[in-house]
């Protein structure tokens, strides 16, 4: 298999660098081919070079088991994107026709083929044993994590390195020698960039600090912490290999979201914790989602919905899915945070939403409702920044990466506007070339961001120089671009303008475009304007904004043709 890389030069001059050649991540799909492969060539080797149907099926065997396990895990996925992390997985895998049940043991086995198995089998003779060259690592480990850094130039912890080997017997190596040796014979810790050291990867500095912190008996330091996401992935760690109890205690002390959301991770994972704790969590975060009790309820809602959106599943750098469908007590956060005590717009409940029970999965809603939860998602803080983008998936998004439910449902997807039932996200980011009309929109100034719809589209269509655009442009107007500009309109106006709303108007009066016209109120364009950057936007008509009719010159077979397209 080739893997691709690229020239990457990062803050070190040019001349200093020469020419440093960096792998990029697998997507999902350059996983499973690298795993097929790999084991189709290991099973080839490991039968004196047979190749026939009984060895490829055995591969195809192991190999699904292995992605299936990987897809699974979200931890080990996003290790799974370094080709070298990946092997070593494979090869774990491979040895015991499985991977170890807990994440927690498939690093330290990890850990163990990269310091001991992998130079072994390199026949090179290493100065320090795997134990000794883990104790080193877990003390560098733990620093980074307390310095909230990922980086280090080496003379940066010498003096710490030193003193540790200094407790080795008969051991005469320098930190550099002790740096160079991991680096080059293990490949736990690479070079970023000329004298710019890290981990190969996040996970196994997180790991070895969690060791290093149950050595010591540290606890508190992972306490003191608990709130600090720097810190999560560790603490996880550390509770896989300890009693969470006291864990889990600091977080039922201070309930939040964020506390509560790591405690259930930590009882997940955790290798022991006291019953009555235990059941104290549970009763909050499982029963709760059914609880009479608003409070309760809330929060169970509010830390299930975050737990989702940590693990959805990684398709590539920039792009993740839910594999499984929103239920009920989720969707209601949106709908109480949308509506308060306001009357629920039409198609965002079904009609015996008193007889649904929070657990069930969400049905009986309209598109426009579940396009709206994805753009609340988009614009709380707590699930991302405003360059981050929660959307419906495309139908060949929901058919590659299927919901793992046994009744699988019709899930509404960006094609798929009228007959949907289930709703599933996919997280990515706004494309870059829409980051001024998103800023313009986060702002609220809603005529600049109404001047660069109408750039963009001319842009986009290629007829800026005509400034306006006829039927043949609309009708070849890219769906995708379309889809940006309708999510972000949507998004930051909460549903009152777009695209899709104007088409919505549309059809209740008939597809008359007069009707719509007055309805809109397009001729009293100039007298809205004068509210544009202010927060009287909802004196606004629904969907007043954008101006589309500007660009298409009032035409009413240009708007016909807009508004009929299936994609908005």
């Amino acid at each position: 298999m080739v893997i691709v890389v690229r020239l990457w030069m990062s803050s070190a001059p040019v001349d200093e660098v020469g020419v440093i050649l960096k792998v990029l991540p697998f997507t999902l799909e350059q996983m499973k081919q690298f795993i097929n492969s790999w084991y189709l060539q290991t099973e080839i080797r490991s039968r004196a070079g047979k190749n026939n149907q009984a060895v490829k099926a055995e591969a195809k065997k192991n190999a699904a088991d292995l992605i299936d396990r990987i897809i699974n895990n979200r931890a080990i996925a996003d290790m799974a994107t370094n080709p070298l992390l990946v092997t070593m997985i494979a090869t774990v895998h491979y040895s015991g026709s499985a991977l170890p049940g807990r994440r927690v043991e498939l690093y330290q086995k990890i850990c163990d083929l990269l310091l001991g198995t992998r130079q072994a089998a390199k026949k090179i003779k290493a100065p320090l044993t795997s134990e000794q060259n883990k104790s080193v690592l877990q003390v560098l480990a733990l620093d980074l994590m307390q310095r909230e850094t990922r980086t280090f130039a080496p003379a940066e912890v010498e003096s710490l390195i030193d003193k540790e080997l200094q407790t080795i017997v008969n051991i005469t190596l320098t930190p550099g020698e002790f740096l160079e040796q991991v680096k080059d014979v293990s490949g736990l810790i690479v070079e970023r960039e000329q004298d710019i050291f890290e981990f190969a990867h996040l996970s196994f500095q997180e790991y070895l600090a969690a060791a290093e912190v149950k050595e010591l008996q540290q606890e508190q330091i992972l306490i003191d912490n608990f709130d600090n996401s720097w810190w999560a992935e560790t603490i996880r760690l550390y509770a896989a290999q300890s009693d969470a109890t006291n864990l889990i205690q600091a977080a039922l002390q201070n309930q939040t979201v964020a506390s509560l959301t790591l405690a259930y991770d930590c009882l997940k994972e955790s290798k022991k914790v006291e019953l009555q704790t235990q059941r104290q969590l549970e009763n909050i975060l499982e029963a709760g989602l059914t609880s009479k009790d608003a409070k309760i309820a809330q929060i169970a809602a509010q830390v299930k919905l975050t737990r989702r959106l940590n693990n959805l599943l990684r398709i590539n750098e920039n792009q993740e899915i839910d594999q499984s469908y929103l239920i009920w007590a989720e969707y209601q956060e949106f709908i109480k945070d949308t509506f308060g005590t306001n009357t629920i717009e039409p198609g965002f409940l079904p009609v015996d939403a008193k007889n649904v029970s929070p657990i069930q999965s969400v049905t009986g809603i309209s598109f426009q409702a579940a396009n709206r939860f994805c753009a609340w998602l988009s614009l709380n803080s707590n699930f991302g920044n405003n360059l981050i983008r929660y959307r419906l998936p495309t139908e060949a998004e929901a058919k590659q990466y299927p919901a793992r439910e046994e009744k699988p449902l019709t899930c509404w997807t960006q094609e798929n506007r009228t007959d949907g039932e289930g709703i599933r996200v996919v997280k990515d980011q706004w494309p870059p070339q829409y980051r001024q009309l998103l800023e313009h929109l986060a702002a609220g100034n809603w005529r600049e961001a109404d001047e660069e719809t109408a750039k963009m589209m001319l842009k986009v269509a290629k007829r800026e120089s005509q400034g306006y655009l006829d039927i043949e442009a609309i009708d070849k107007f890219p769906c995708s671009d379309l889809r940006t500009i309708d999510q972000l309109w949507v998004q930051y106006s909460y549903g009152r303008f777009g695209f899709s709303v104007q088409k919505r108007i549309y059809e209740q009066k008939g597809k008359d475009y007069s009707a719509m016209y007055d309805a809109l109120e397009w001729s009293s364009a100039y007298k809205w304007s004068q509210k544009f950057s202010d927060n009287e936007y909802k004196q606004a008509p629904l969907g007043h904004l954008p101006l589309t009719h500007t660009i298409l010159q009032y035409h009413t077979n240009r708007m016909n043709t807009l508004l009929s397209r299936r994609d908005l």
